[in-house]
């Protein structure tokens, strides 16, 4: 399956709106769980993760700008390490369709966090 472009509606969580503004990955997400807010930042994080055959994320790191696909925002947050934090048990918690041919499926999620 070719990998694929999403853009879900983002959720208010209190003063911060968290979303995933798209993902890029081949398969289907099952979960993709929003991040934690409070960090009282505004900011785009980037996460790469690593999905095993069952749908598993079992890497989710910083992603690189030279590694993101075209047409995903790059990462955007100054120097602030909450939202990386944030981002990251996001995607790790995330889980996509099982694809058992494929032992390391990697793809990219894009979060936006945004002061209210």
């Amino acid at each position: 399956a070719a990998a694929r472009f999403h853009d879900p509606q983002a959720m208010v969580h209190g003063k911060t709106t968290a979303a995933q503004g798209k993902y890029y990955m081949s398969g289907k997400p099952i979960d993709l769980p929003e991040p934690e807010t409070g960090c009282n930042y505004e900011g785009v994080v980037v996460v790469k993760i690593a999905v095993d055959p069952t749908g598993r994320v079992f890497e989710a790191e910083l992603a690189p700008n030279n590694q993101i696909p075209d047409g995903l925002a790059m990462s955007n947050f100054g120097s602030n390490t909450c939202l990386i934090n944030k981002a990251r048990l996001a995607a790790r918690a995330s889980t996509w369709s099982a694809d058992s041919n494929n032992q390391r499926r990697v793809g990219f999620i894009v979060y936006r966090f945004e002061l209210q």
